[in-house]
């Protein structure tokens, strides 16, 4: 089964080549790919945009690593695909609300919450970084080396 991950932003297109080592196919738009199975991935800024995705029939599962939710389409009820929101401390209460809301839609969802680690926490906290990859990963259903 073939995985895909749509990378949304600059920051999400600098992990291609790690993504990419696990074997998974990287594109700039779910359209671009033909893979069985497409996770759409986004960082910062770019998480809102990635989220979105979420909406759609047609993708796996979305990753928010930082930036804001898009709180108002999931108390619609507009999300399908199950969501991984990893934030830091600063955002846990925008974070919870996404979270509690897909959760009254039924919408699998989990959500991380780095305590004592500052935004834009991706490549400059190790520990956080690190954990970032493992859930990925897990979410993903690459298995792990560790």
């Amino acid at each position: 089964m073939a995985i895909a991950v749509v990378l949304v932003g600059e920051q999400a297109s600098s992990l291609r080549p790690d993504l990419e080592s696990l074997g998974l196919e990287t594109a700039s738009s779910v359209d671009e790919t033909e893979a069985d199975r497409v996770f759409v991935l986004g960082i910062g800024s770019d998480a809102h945009s990635a989220l979105l995705h979420g909406t759609r029939e047609d993708v796996a599962g979305v990753v928010r690593i930082d930036g804001s939710p898009p709180v108002a389409a999931a108390r619609a009820g507009d999300f399908r695909a199950p969501v991984l929101a990893v934030v830091a401390e600063e955002d846990e209460g925008d974070a919870y609300a996404f979270a509690k809301a897909l959760t009254n839609h039924g919408v699998l969802n989990e959500t991380v919450v780095y305590d004592d680690v500052p935004r834009g926490f991706v490549g400059a906290h190790e520990h956080a970084t690190k954990d970032v990859w493992r859930l990925l990963r897990r979410f993903i259903g690459v298995p792990s080396p560790d």
